[in-house]
């Protein structure tokens, strides 16, 4: 049985003060790989200039090098 949608989700969440799940961001992308999340990472630097803490639970789709580039460049 092949999956009905053919796209990846890119979420970025967090936790509010009363430790509810809040979504900050999502992305739709045709497959989950180094460039598409590099993408995501840029874009959230962006938006929230100044994060000091990242955590991540990921698959396959992108090596932990560079995860952790993605995560240095949005910490400049």
């Amino acid at each position: 049985m092949s999956p009905v949608f053919k796209h990846i989700l890119l979420l970025a969440v967090s936790h509010n003060v009363n430790n509810e799940i809040v979504l900050l961001a999502y992305a739709i992308c045709d497959v989950e790989n180094e460039r598409n999340w590099t993408w995501f990472g840029e874009q959230l630097a962006k938006d929230f200039e100044g994060a000091k803490a990242v955590v991540a639970d990921f698959d396959k789709g992108i090596q932990s090098h560079a995860f952790q580039s993605i995560v240095s460049s949005m910490l400049v």
